[in-house]
């Protein structure tokens, strides 16, 4: 028994050297699986670490390379019997079989549903580019089928920019050249329209930030030249807007000022202005809102309140309490009418401002005549009814202001019920 499992190992030992000699000397995918399943054998029935050790070597070597497309079949049979060989796979083809996998059943899908399939296609080139499988029979098939769609779908988006912007046209646009790229196609049409729409822009409102963000974000995405170039233009340009408009509303109380400066903000903080300048122009900003505003002030004050979320500035505590109070004083005025319920909520309204400590503005002025002329027509009207009616319009006279001695009239004729 001894002798013959002596026999036997040397047996085995013997075809692992002889599969290690195939592929030293030629290697073909044929030998790569003999001497897999040699060494798989030798190391469960015959351990000889040295030989073992010295096949897996050369198991290894043989997934060196170089490759050509022609050796994609020797790779991919190599790959997936490096595990029974216990040898180590480069990283450089250790996924060329699933990139191959990826484009096999690209192809496989029914070609009038190659709009439906874009995404697939994508991915299959994508991997095909990111783990460096040559370009194979199947690759180049893939690479024609989609470069012919693409072409054809590029060219139809491009076509209903008469009835949709370019901007409305992006996310579209973008899904197409990039499939269009990852196939080789020619993307140049789409390039000249993102360039075009990129200097219009430019020469345009540069106060549209999401214009500009996008008209970048659509030249990049389609390979115009010279985007870092243009960005970095602009960038410079808008720095020095942000420092002007910065120095032109420091203490103007100017409305056309302080909103040019909020919309500098926006613009430098999404077109990537450097983070310490943006600040700074903030601080600015906030200081505007700040002090003892009077009534001839409130017009600046609220435009103030109202571009401060642009420049993404907060509003302080008791100009806030302002504007809601204001906001719910110019409610009951639009909705006001001749009832008590329309004549109590105008004067909360105003009580609420009192009590945020509104400065008495035309507006606010106005809204108190309002209610105290309200309050007299009801006082007038109730000396017809009951005695509680012609109670209850004298207490809504007195909370919209008017004075005791003026109201006495009512209180004779309530005496008298």
């Amino acid at each position: 028994l001894s002798r013959g499992r002596a026999e036997y190992n040397a047996g085995l030992h013997s075809r692992l050297a002889s599969a290690k000699r195939a592929i030293v000397s030629s290697p073909t995918a044929a030998g790569m699986e003999e001497l897999a399943h040699a060494i798989a054998l030798t190391h469960k029935l015959a351990h000889n670490a040295d030989l073992l050790e010295s096949a897996r070597q050369a198991y290894a070597q043989a997934l060196v390379g170089p490759f050509l497309a022609s050796d994609v079949p020797f790779v991919k049979l190599a790959v997936e019997f490096a595990s029974v060989a216990r040898a180590k796979v480069p990283d450089t083809i250790m996924n060329w079989p699933s990139a191959e996998s990826a484009v096999e059943s690209a192809l496989a899908l029914p070609v009038e549903e190659d709009a439906r399939n874009s995404q697939t296609f994508q991915q299959a080139l994508l991997l095909v580019a990111q783990v460096g499988l040559p370009d194979t029979l199947q690759v180049t098939a893939l690479r024609s089928r989609v470069r012919s769609g693409s072409t054809a779908s590029l060219d139809e988006v491009l076509a209903k920019e008469g009835s949709m912007t370019l901007l409305e046209l992006m996310p579209e646009l973008v899904v197409v050249v990039e499939l269009a790229k990852a196939a080789g196609a020619n993307t140049s049409t789409a390039q000249t329209a993102a360039s075009s729409l990129l200097t219009q822009i430019l020469a345009g409102d540069r106060n549209d930030a999401s214009a500009l963000v996008q008209a970048f974000d659509l030249a990049s995405a389609v390979g115009v030249s010279q985007v870092a170039e243009r960005r970095a233009a602009l960038q410079s340009d808008l720095q020095k807007r942000l420092v002007g408009t910065r120095s032109a509303a420091a203490g103007s109380g100017s409305v056309a000022a302080i909103e040019a400066l909020a919309r500098s903000i926006q613009v430098a903080h999404k077109l990537g202005l450097p983070i310490a300048e943006v600040e700074s122009a903030r601080a600015t900003y906030a200081e505007q809102m700040q002090g003892n505003f009077s009534a001839s002030d409130m017009v600046f004050v609220e435009s103030a309140a109202d571009f401060a979320s642009l420049a993404r500035v907060p509003v302080p505590g008791t100009v806030s309490a302002w504007m809601v109070a204001l906001d719910s004083l110019r409610g009951a005025l639009n909705s006001q009418s001749e009832d008590a319920g329309s004549l109590n909520a105008l004067i909360q309204a105003i009580a609420a401002c009192d009590a945020a400590g509104v400065p008495a503005t035309a507006e606010l002025e106005g809204a108190r005549a309002t209610a105290k002329a309200l309050a007299t027509a009801g006082m007038a009207q109730a000396t017809a009814e009951s005695g509680s009616v012609l109670a209850l319009a004298m207490d809504a006279a007195v909370m919209a202001g008017i004075k005791e001695a003026d109201i006495l009239s009512g209180q004779a004729v309530l005496r008298s019920q």
